[in-house]
């Protein structure tokens, strides 16, 4: 579906569109890039002078979906260009990305000083390995497929080894785990894990306790780690990391 018609924001847009005719991209290649149409690229490319217009047609169209564009926002990991991709899917909505930009420009600030406030903890070499599960969407056979990625990582060196299952099960974790700690030739000290029941049986914050559960138990002793578990609700894991820096690869890509 194209974008919406209509001229640039800014001069400096313009500048942008002129610069890069000058070296020789396409106007497919410019709109792509800056995420407008080939109509506007033309269009500059031709006159050149930057206009000034009205946008309340276009910002009336997004404030009254105020609300749901937050919550795509912060559940997408403030990929604008993914929601933009969402207004056109859910709600039939097609505007630039510069758009979608400007109006979620006030939570991007607030989702970036999240991540700021988010301290990576330093271990020492052999200490400690973070695991993780995600989900991923992604093509098999042609049929959109829900799979679970487990993401296991070093904590000093940052290496790591990801397995991918149909399902989220203890097999599975103990299985990603034996696997990573072959391929390592070695096991850590200690193993960070979320609260997964198929590994925690209870995790109380404010008293401290911490119930593991008894196979999982079982299989640390057997491989002669210490199985920590990490604070609950805390959304920054590795896993989260890797499944959004991998839907924002596909989004500029153009993959859904």
């Amino acid at each position: 579906m194209a974008l919406l018609e209509g001229v640039m924001q800014t001069p400096e847009d313009a500048a942008v569109i002129r610069q890069l005719h000058q070296k020789g991209w396409s106007q497919r290649r410019i709109a792509r890039e800056l995420g407008i149409s080939r109509h506007t690229v033309s269009r500059y490319r031709n006159l050149g002078d930057w206009q000034p217009h009205d946008s309340r047609r276009r910002c009336g169209q997004l404030a009254e979906h105020r609300q749901w564009l937050q919550q795509q926002f912060e559940q997408h990991h403030g990929n604008a260009e993914v929601v933009r991709q969402e207004l056109i899917k859910h709600k039939g909505i097609a505007v630039s990305l510069r758009t979608v930009e400007r109006a979620v420009q006030a939570w991007r600030q607030a989702l970036r000083q999240s991540r700021q406030a988010t301290v990576r903890y330093e271990t020492r070499p052999g200490q400690q390995l973070q695991a993780d599960f995600g989900e991923l969407w992604v093509l098999i056979g042609g049929v959109r497929t829900k799979v679970h990625l487990c993401v296991l990582t070093l904590g000093y060196s940052r290496r790591q080894v990801v397995r991918v299952f149909r399902q989220q099960r203890q097999r599975h974790w103990l299985q990603a785990l034996e696997e990573a700690f072959r391929f390592w030739v070695g096991v850590p000290e200690q193993v960070l894990i979320d609260n997964a029941k198929a590994l925690v049986t209870l995790h109380n914050p404010a008293t401290g306790e911490l119930v593991i559960n008894p196979v999982f138990a079982a299989f640390a002793r057997h491989w002669g780690f210490t199985p920590k578990a990490c604070w609950p609700h805390r959304p920054q894991t590795i896993a989260a990391r890797l499944l959004r820096s991998s839907r924002q690869r596909r989004a500029r890509c153009g993959l859904r």
